[in-house]
């Protein structure tokens, strides 16, 4: 805003577009900030039109009066910040121009506003709110993604996490164990046959040929097939994993096949849903039947494959839940491993082992104990259970 009719000296603030005209000295630029704009103009009026306030300079102290040429801030436009132009070190003929240019975008700021704006305080103290609250938010953000990455872990089902594992180390020690028993048995062949063949030279060593086949073919015949046996065994015993053998289930008295699988299968899914909790849907077992001739005064084992294997590997593992079972029609029934012959045989074995060395450890009478073989492939192992009186 501008008083009088003459100015001398202003400071240039560059527009909006970044134009604007710049004067240095007294011919243009004063310490204070000088920014004129088209409307900010006045003419020289009396005081009483303006305020009745007696307004004076705020440098020098003269009062503003229709003679007196002067300027007041565009921002604050307090009565306390008008200066004459010789206080700003304004020409009067820059004043005088700028008074009859109706189109001046300059304004002219007092030295408490045109500090706020140089140093851009106001501006800053936004800027930094902002990013207080951008910071506030990224942390909010991450503490979240804490939450969830803390919520799928707890999510994760362990359990069967370390079911597979237990599963896969069970698959590699049976193989290595396989791969032993194997090389062990290939070894007792080859010992064989050479002392077969050592037995039909007399002992001196001598060729001997069977049916135009020398000793080396027939050492290569039947370690192919001894290998050929082990791969149908390994294939049988695999086959076998899914399987589970319940004995003791009452076998309906008819002669109809269809009645006695239909009462079979009605048997099976109470079985599994009142004891161990599995609901099990159409697809879920792949086979079930009895095994042996059917006889109408005995109740045939019965052999069950589950699809999946993690069926199984439920039932088996809460085999315990048989004694507190107190559903009548499920008493007595008990349920097994499908096993191989090799693997039945390796069992027996080891049960006549165990009892051997107790008698000769503790020579108690093995009738009062129960040798049992738990575990599986590798891990199988036996252990004793003192009978009750």
């Amino acid at each position: 805003m501008v008083r009088g009719s003459k100015i001398q000296g202003y400071k240039p603030v560059q527009s909006k577009r970044g134009s604007g005209a710049v004067a240095n000295n007294k011919q243009s630029a004063a310490s204070p900030s000088v920014v004129c704009s088209k409307g900010t103009k006045k003419a020289t009026s009396s005081v009483s039109s303006c305020s009745s306030v007696v307004m004076s300079c705020s440098a020098c102290g003269i009062v503003i009066s229709d003679d007196v040429k002067a300027l007041q801030c565009d921002k604050c436009q307090s009565n306390d910040s008008w200066k004459c132009i010789d206080c700003v070190e304004l020409s009067s003929d820059v004043y005088d121009h700028l008074l009859s240019n109706a189109n001046c975008s300059l304004k002219w700021f007092c030295d408490k506003c045109d500090i706020t704006n140089s140093t851009g305080s106001g501006h800053q103290a936004t800027s930094d709110t902002k990013i207080d609250s951008l910071l506030s938010l990224v942390e909010k953000l991450l503490e979240k993604l804490t939450g969830l990455e803390t919520k799928l872990n707890e999510k994760c089902d362990m359990q069967e996490v370390n079911k597979i594992e237990n599963r896969l180390k069970e698959v590699e020690d049976f193989s290595v164990q396989q791969g032993r028993d194997f090389e062990k048995r290939i070894s007792a062949i080859e010992g064989k046959l050479f002392n077969s063949l050592d037995s039909a030279s007399g002992g001196t060593g001598s060729t001997v040929t069977v049916s135009g086949a020398s000793n080396e073919g027939m050492i290569k015949l039947a370690v192919q097939e001894e290998i050929n046996k082990k791969v149908v065994e390994v294939k049988d015993i695999e086959n076998r994993k899914k399987n589970v053998i319940v004995y003791r289930v009452p076998e309906k008295k008819s002669k109809s096949i269809l009645e006695r699988r239909g009462h079979d299968a009605e048997f099976v899914k109470d079985l599994l849903d009142g004891v161990f909790n599995i609901d099990i849907q159409d697809g879920d077992i792949e086979k079930m039947y009895r095994l042996g001739q059917w006889t109408e005064d005995k109740d045939r084992p019965m052999l069950i494959g589950f699809k999946q294997y993690e069926h199984k590997d439920q039932v088996m593992s809460n085999l315990w839940k048989f004694k507190e079972n107190s559903i009548p029609k499920f008493q007595g029934v008990s349920i097994s491993h499908d096993l191989h012959p090799a693997e039945r045989l390796e069992i027996k074995n080891m049960v006549e082992d165990a009892k051997k060395k107790h008698l000769e450890e503790e020579g108690d009478d093995t009738e009062n104990y129960w040798f049992r073989v738990v575990g599986h492939g590798s891990k199988r192992k036996v252990i004793k259970l003192k009978k009750r009186n």
